[in-house]
């Protein structure tokens, strides 16, 4: 014969809505295959929209100087809406936008061409 608690349990799990193993929520509708890249920062947030002060290159190194500064560190992905005209409805998916690979510091003397009516 069931306990109460059995009985209990049992009404419990039925009118739990089922989720598939993994748990979270999916969000892959609306994005593109690719991988967005983050990006760091340590800045300020005082309540209102964050002020991102100085680009870190990674999580590590905004983790570090944000236990040594006292500031707040950011991550931020960029993305881009394209159109998906595949398939018979058209649709608007996010697309991940690529890091561009640029070395820090300025750049190398006499790498810059003259400006027009200047000679080198």
């Amino acid at each position: 014969m069931a306990t109460v608690t059995e009985i209990d349990q049992a009404a419990e799990a039925k009118a739990a809505p089922r989720r598939a193993p993994g748990g979270g929520k999916k969000r892959s509708a609306g994005r593109g295959d690719g991988v967005a890249v983050s990006r760091f920062f340590l800045g300020t947030a005082d309540g209102g929209a964050p002020a991102l002060e100085r680009e870190v290159e990674s999580e590590k190194e905004a983790m570090l100087e944000s236990l040594k500064t006292g500031k707040n560190y950011f991550a931020v992905s960029e993305w881009k809406a394209v159109p998906d005209l595949s398939k018979r409805t058209p649709q608007i998916r996010g697309e991940p936008v690529a890091r561009e690979t640029r070395a820090s510091g300025p750049a190398p003397r006499g790498s810059r061409s003259p400006a027009p009516g200047q000679v080198s």
